[in-house]
């Protein structure tokens, strides 16, 4: 074989190789344009799958919620149900009444007065009611009665009008019961017996630091700085409420001022009530709850916790008072404001 046949032959071989190198390279970029391909597509549909369990959990969720929240207004519903049943035949026929009464177009805009009146001012009560519930609600209240009242006598007339008495009751009763039925039930629910009793207790609080309050300001002084300015001083203390004011007060269990304005004159005055010049019984000190050594009845009776003639307390304090030496010098024919020489003398 000659030289150019054998390059011939090799070069075939060459090409063939390549032929099938090229191929098998083709197929691998199909095997891996098929994976990818199937990865696309399981994620694809992972994420059909998930989306459509998100679209699931958020409907069954809504739906909880929707069942929860009916769970608890269901009286809502009802009465709201209710109060269209009612606008739905109350309205058309008011309009009717006022375009016949008015002679207009404007005669339509009747039933925005006798239904929807009432209800504005009911709206009024309750976003008071849920945002400010310690403000009063009385004059929206009055509103309400009177709107309903209006629109239940034009209801009235309307139906008496046209159909006789009976036509007229039946009217104005349809008019009026959703917005009675909303004052009823959502409006002003019943409460609980605890509830009632709470709601009373806090009133009689209120009123009661309301009182105080107005009593301190009215006792309090004035204090004077020296740029002009002024400020209430109010005394500190434990007080309970009268009638005309405050007046101090002993409760149990709370800290007891041991010198006060009171105290202070209380001790003054009983000093002052002491003659001077007492002379002590043999065997006794003032200042000694009990004597040492008693040697008479009366003394004996004082020593064991009793009382003197008089029937007074024997001493302030666990100290034998000025009862207690009243009645001792009695034995001696002493008296009050006399100086004990002056008995000794006597005698």
């Amino acid at each position: 074989m000659s030289g150019w046949a054998t390059q011939r032959l090799a070069d075939r071989m060459a090409a063939r190789e390549q032929n099938r190198l090229d191929l098998d390279a083709a197929a691998a970029r199909q095997a891996v344009a098929l994976a990818q391909a199937d990865e696309r597509a399981e994620k694809q549909r992972a994420a059909r799958d998930a989306a459509m369990s998100r679209r699931r959990a958020r409907r069954s969720a809504a739906r909880q919620a929707a069942a929860g929240w009916l769970a608890v207004h269901t009286v809502e519903v009802l009465i709201y149900a209710l109060a269209v049943l009612c606008a739905a035949m109350a309205v058309p026929a008011m309009a009717v009444y006022g375009l016949r009464i008015y002679g207009a177009v404007t005669g339509v805009l009747l039933p925005a007065l006798t239904e929807l009146g009432a209800w504005a001012f009911a709206g009024a009560v309750q976003a008071s009611r849920r945002r400010h519930p310690d403000r009063p609600v009385r004059w929206l209240a009055v509103g309400v009665i009177v709107f309903a009242a209006t629109g239940a006598a034009l209801n009235l007339a309307h139906g008496w009008s046209t159909h006789g008495p009976l036509a007229g009751v039946v009217m104005a009763a349809v008019s009026v019961a959703g917005i009675v039925a909303h004052q009823l039930a959502v409006a002003s629910p019943p409460r609980s017996r605890a509830e009632r009793t709470a709601a009373r207790h806090g009133r009689l609080v209120e009123r009661r630091l309301a009182r105080a309050r107005r009593a301190a300001v009215r006792r309090a002084v004035v204090e004077l700085s020296p740029d002009g300015t002024v400020r209430l001083v109010y005394q500190t203390g434990v007080y309970g409420t009268r009638r005309r004011g405050l007046a101090p007060a002993v409760a149990p269990g709370l800290p007891v001022d041991p010198v006060d304005g009171w105290d202070a004159g209380l001790s003054v005055l009983l000093a002052s009530a002491l003659p001077e010049g007492v002379v002590e019984p043999a065997g006794t000190d003032l200042t000694d709850p009990t004597p040492a050594h008693p040697t008479t009845e009366l003394d004996q009776q004082v020593s064991d916790g009793g009382v003197g003639r008089l029937g007074g307390p024997v001493g302030w304090g666990g100290a034998r008072g000025p009862a207690a030496v009243r009645s001792a010098g009695d034995e001696d024919g002493w008296t009050p404001g006399e100086p004990a020489g002056a008995a000794e003398a006597d005698r």
